[in-house]
């Protein structure tokens, strides 16, 4: 969850293994592109996994074959002919040569193991690898070509190569509410685990048997979730209604709150497109939660406590710093103070 990029609910850190597949893969496509090079054709760092994603990511044009490996290439209708016959491709004493070398004159065919002990099986998959390429004709005026579907230009990068390893994980509304709102980087460190329930409240603690306050420390009456903490405590919807008072936020409505079943749906609704000044609010809400958490610290671990107007002038004050900082959309709700 960490090295995933933001956009996926990460926190953009930097996968390793991810991103050195993606540095290997420069080899085949130099191979490709670059076929004069001195090292080519003496092998590359590549694994078949590595592989596999390569010639997924990009698409091969066929011409004169000299480039195209034969068995290992999805150049066939857009598969592999040694998936398309994996027992001829075993049987076969050559597996590392061209299409052209392959088809010219048939080699594949007279390559095929003569101790090899014939199946059905064998067969079948020999004619329909046949059927495929007998009456495939090569264009011996134009050199194969190969292109990268993951970049506009079609052309290889170790950035595209790194992105496109996440393509298929569901985009997060977190990149909205966190990462494109302005807010100083430890409190959006915090609201992204606070989002995903991983701050150290009672219950979790709970969980594992480790020693907890048990009880809310704002409210002392209910058992203490980040849900509770964050928008049901009765001392928190005090907070926030004097801070929708202060700014002007008359669209915000506490008293439907409790009915918002995670702190990510909570804190999804206070940032949605719907909003007006949607990323002020997302920095606004931040802020919030921030000073909430900390006012629920100093209570459990230094044992002194603040009124919530005591808090809403220290968020009040907060806003202005954030403000001359270069968080430019919470200046439109500062105006209305």
């Amino acid at each position: 969850m960490v090295c995933r990029p933001k956009e996926y609910g990460g926190l953009g850190v930097l996968d390793t293994d991810k991103f050195a597949r993606a540095l290997r893969l420069r080899w085949p496509w130099y191979e490709w592109k670059e076929p004069n090079k001195l090292w080519v054709g003496l092998g590359n760092p590549c694994t078949e996994e590595d592989m596999d994603f390569f010639y997924a990511s990009t698409t091969i044009i066929l011409g004169n074959g000299a480039k195209t490996p034969f068995w290992d290439s999805p150049w066939l209708l857009g598969q592999k002919p040694k998936d398309i016959a994996p027992l001829i491709y075993e049987a076969s004493t050559c597996k590392n040569w061209k299409v052209r070398e392959a088809l010219h004159g048939d080699a594949w065919i007279l390559k095929i193991g003569r101790n090899t002990i014939v199946s059905g099986a064998h067969i079948l998959q020999f004619f329909t690898l046949w059927m495929l390429v007998h009456d495939l004709h090569l264009d011996q005026q134009t050199d194969d070509d190969i292109i990268w579907k993951h970049a506009n230009d079609g052309s290889y990068s170790a950035a595209t190569a790194y992105k496109a390893q996440f393509l298929g994980l569901t985009l997060s509304p977190m990149d909205f509410m966190i990462w494109k709102a302005w807010a100083p980087p430890k409190i959006k460190f915090f609201a992204w685990l606070a989002i995903q329930d991983r701050i150290w409240t009672a219950d979790r603690l709970e969980r594992r048997g480790w020693q907890n306050c048990g009880l809310c420390p704002l409210c002392k009456r209910v058992g203490e979730t980040g849900a509770h903490l964050f928008y049901k405590c009765r001392y928190t919807i005090r907070l926030w209604n004097s801070v929708i008072l202060e700014f002007g936020l008359a669209h915000m409505d506490t008293s439907s709150w409790h009915l918002d079943g995670s702190v990510l749906e909570w804190w999804e609704k206070r940032t949605c497109l719907q909003n007006p000044n949607r990323r002020a609010l997302a920095s606004l809400t931040m802020l919030v939660s921030w000073t909430i958490w900390n006012e629920r610290n100093a209570r459990v671990f230094r044992h002194k406590s603040a009124p919530p107007p005591v808090l809403l002038r220290a968020i009040i004050n907060d806003v202005k710093l954030w403000v001359i900082a270069g968080a430019k959309k919470l200046g439109c709700i500062l105006v209305r103070e």
